[in-house]
């Protein structure tokens, strides 16, 4: 039954598992942009320096 949902309604659960994909990465991102900051905050600044090749 799932499977004939899924052929029927191809299209719209493509788009659905692409949101979804989408949200997840930016959760994710977020998650490791909030540990860099966190990571920084706590070591200092000298980090974000050395990781950013434009500031040489």
């Amino acid at each position: 039954m799932e499977l004939n949902i899924f052929k029927r309604k191809s299209l719209p659960m493509a788009f659905l598992s692409l949101v979804l994909i989408l949200v997840s990465l930016c959760i994710v991102s977020f998650l490791i942009a909030e540990f860099i900051v966190h990571f920084c905050s706590r070591t200092g600044s000298g980090v974000v320096f050395s990781l950013s090749p434009s500031r040489k």
